[in-house]
């Protein structure tokens, strides 16, 4: 193998949905509606959208890396934050709101927003059902 050969790229194609994923699912949760113009634990915001409380630091965390939200401080002190474009587009309460594109149906084409139901769900079982009725099929495929 050649040593200007850089194997990047294909990674970053790879792995490119896993930081739209983490964003829809945050949009779909509202958690920037649940910040709007707070600064909350991760306690705090995960009581609004009603996250497991397995992974919240992990979630916000991620939000935070992607540049999604701000954090003053750290461990659980800290403080979360919109960030200004956050604020703007992704409050619903603003009225530059372009969220809700995680409702387009082709978006779930390959399920639900795996994150999202992993903090937001329990078990598995609650996660093939919700998929389920996502894509307009009562029945779980899993029972």
């Amino acid at each position: 193998m050649s040593d200007t050969c850089d194997p990047s790229w294909l990674l970053n194609t790879g792995f490119g949905f896993w930081s739209s994923k983490v964003l829809l699912t945050a949009v779909e949760l509202e958690v920037f509606t649940a910040l709007s113009g707070e600064k909350l634990t991760g306690e705090e915001l995960s009581s609004k959208p009603g996250l497991h409380p397995r992974g919240i630091w992990d979630f916000f965390d991620t939000l935070v890396a992607l540049r999604f939200l701000e954090r003053d401080g750290d461990g659980r002190e800290a403080r979360y934050k919109n960030t200004a474009e956050t604020a703007l587009y992704l409050n619903k309460h603003s009225p530059a709101y372009i969220g809700g594109f995680e409702s387009y149906e082709v978006l779930h084409l390959a399920g639900p927003c795996s994150a999202a139901i992993a903090y937001k769900r329990d078990d598995n079982k609650s996660n093939r059902r919700l998929s389920a009725e996502r894509h307009h099929d009562k029945t779980d495929p899993y029972p």
